[in-house]
């Protein structure tokens, strides 16, 4: 990591909500709209499955065309991940610090997972910390999240950490090392393989933060881009092949492409865009590979809706169809996708 000046350490510091809150803040809409609760909208095409999103701090879940409401709404959850048992993990995110849960199918809480708020007369805001991007390994044994830890002053930048799902959060081991003041390491993705794609923020030479789609096999060791900073693509998703990636690459702007790439565990191949010039987010692969779900705006200023799009490894993939009209989803949560 190249040093900066004082003045430019101060821009960057500025710039952090554009790093890994480039994902939480930057997918913005117009609050002024009514959204719709998801449970008084049937969709406009039925998803098979069951998909979790979503909205104003609650998780619900989509099966047959009908929300059901999952999760209350006092915890601000969000990021919901399947676990193999058909449990959730789930994000409850408050105003300084973050954590994860385990959430039973009724979403009572079976389990916490990470204790990140401060606690103490003297603690200090300092010691907070957030955990986001929960996911657990396909064996459901090892669990994977993006965390904040350590801190150094302003510099807050998550990492990937992994541990043992069963074990206590002190047992838990950094994988990834983060670029000073970018915001970080997030969005991990566990390989059947072993080891992860995940998504690293830089400060490219026009002191712009951009991220880019890595590939690491161990714990500590450097790992290896798979996309150029240029095409700043985050959200990596794998498919249930293992043979392909979908992503959202923005190029440093405020559009985004929904992209797919073949992948043979060590690289990918030449991206094929499946939606151009559309604030894309979260895509996610349907059980059976046949297509791809995500999240994207119906028009500008407008709440995230759901989209499904068919048989995207094709040379010829079918348009995409919009799945809610009235919603304004998470577009910092990717769905979770249920075969049952």
């Amino acid at each position: 990591m190249r040093r900066f000046t004082p003045l430019a350490v101060i821009a960057l510091m500025a710039l952090f909500g554009l790093g890994v809150y480039h994902v939480l803040g930057l997918f913005k809409t117009d609050t002024t709209r009514a959204a719709t609760k998801p449970t008084e909208e049937q969709t406009q095409l039925i998803l098979p499955g069951t998909l979790y999103l979503a909205q104003d701090g609650a998780i619900y879940s989509l099966h047959n065309g009908h929300f059901t409401r999952v999760s209350d709404d006092t915890h601000g959850w969000t990021q919901p991940s399947l676990l193999p048992d058909g449990r959730l993990l789930a994000v409850a995110r408050g105003a300084q610090s973050s954590d994860v849960y385990i959430l039973n199918a009724d979403g009572s809480i079976a389990q916490q997972l990470t204790h990140n708020a401060a606690t103490g007369r003297r603690a200090s805001i300092d010691s907070n910390h957030w955990s986001f991007y929960p996911v657990v390994t396909p064996d459901g044994t090892t669990l994977y999240t993006a965390y904040d830890s350590p801190k150094a002053g302003y510099m807050v930048d998550l990492a990937v950490w992994a541990r043992a799902l069963s074990a206590p959060q002190s047992t838990q081991r950094r994988w990834t090392s983060p670029n000073d003041y970018t915001g970080g390491d997030i969005m991990p993705v566990p390989l059947r393989s072993g080891g992860i794609l995940y998504v690293k923020y830089a400060v490219d030479s026009k002191e712009r933060i951009t991220s880019r789609i890595y590939l690491q096999t161990k714990a500590g060791q450097a790992g290896t881009p798979l996309t150029a900073a240029d095409d700043d693509c985050l959200w990596p998703a794998v498919s249930p092949d293992q043979k392909s990636v979908a992503m959202v690459c923005t190029g440093a702007s405020q559009q985004a492409q929904l992209e797919v790439a073949p992948f043979d565990g060590a690289t990918l191949g030449p991206a094929h865009v499946l939606v151009n010039d559309r604030l894309t987010a979260a895509p996610v692969w349907a059980p059976d590979g046949h297509g791809i779900a995500y999240l994207a705006p119906a028009s500008a200023g407008g709440g995230f809706q759901l989209w499904w799009l068919a048989n995207p490894t094709r040379p010829r993939p079918d348009a995409p169809q919009q799945v809610t009209e009235n919603l304004a989803l998470d577009a910092g949560s990717r769905p979770a996708w249920s075969s049952t």
